[in-house]
């Protein structure tokens, strides 16, 4: 239970009792330290006294009043679906989490295998503005000259060039909750913004892999192959 959470809950406006009801149903299942929320729909039902079809249609609403988001999540052993998790306004940015939900749903499976395979080496020299060059500098080159580290903000503005600003924002956004050890839903972080962390160094391709988080970035490759 968290008092924040439900505190936040009572003082929203503008609801209709039944779904005011969810809402703190939801906040009082909030954990405080790691931000996790899934009950189950059975579990809100019966404490809410509504059917799970009118608990859907309160949800739907909590959703666009900006108060809550659901992300679907599914066992990465099993692929059967597991509960909902719910991400609240009281303590997450939904809008930096649709930003990233709607480039993930943009992202195809081709662009991402383009980014893990070498290209022609047209170029006698690779150029840190170009997306392939620096993946084949990286993949075929047998001497790996040591460079220099650049600083935090010429590799956001190098991953802003590789990812778009909205991957970026949402890599910046999600990062904290990785490296902070809180519950994150696999599913709410696309293979772009993945990618984009690892380009920045904000997390660690083990870290990912322990929340299975799907990544394609190369740097974590090479990095790992020359340990």
């Amino acid at each position: 239970m968290s008092f924040g959470a439900t505190k936040w809950a009572i003082e929203q406006r503008g609801l209709k009792p039944g779904v005011k009801l969810l809402l703190w149903q939801l906040a009082d299942r909030h954990n405080k330290d790691t931000r996790r929320c899934d009950p189950s729909q059975q579990g809100l039902a019966e404490d809410c006294e509504i059917s799970r079809a009118t608990v859907n249609r309160y949800l739907d609403k909590l959703e666009e009043a900006n108060l809550i988001r659901r992300v679907q999540r599914a066992d990465p052993k099993t692929k059967r679906q597991d509960r909902t998790f719910y991400l609240l306004a009281f303590d997450t940015d939904l809008e930096a989490f649709d930003a990233d939900r709607a480039v993930s749903q943009n992202v195809t499976r081709p662009v991402s295998q383009t980014a893990t395979r070498p290209v022609s080496q047209k170029s006698p020299k690779p150029c840190l503005k170009n997306r392939q060059s620096r993946v084949s500098d990286c993949d075929t080159n047998p001497v790996r000259e040591p460079i220099k580290e650049p600083s935090r903000a010429c590799a956001r503005e190098t991953a802003i060039k590789t990812f778009g600003e909205s991957v970026v924002n949402a890599a910046e956004f999600w990062a904290p909750k990785v490296t902070g050890g809180g519950c994150v839903p696999s599913s709410a972080i696309s293979i772009a913004t993945a990618d984009a962390m690892i380009a920045m160094k904000l997390v660690t391709g083990d870290q990912l892999r322990s929340l299975s988080v799907h990544f394609t970035h190369h740097r974590e490759r090479a990095e790992r192959h020359e340990q």
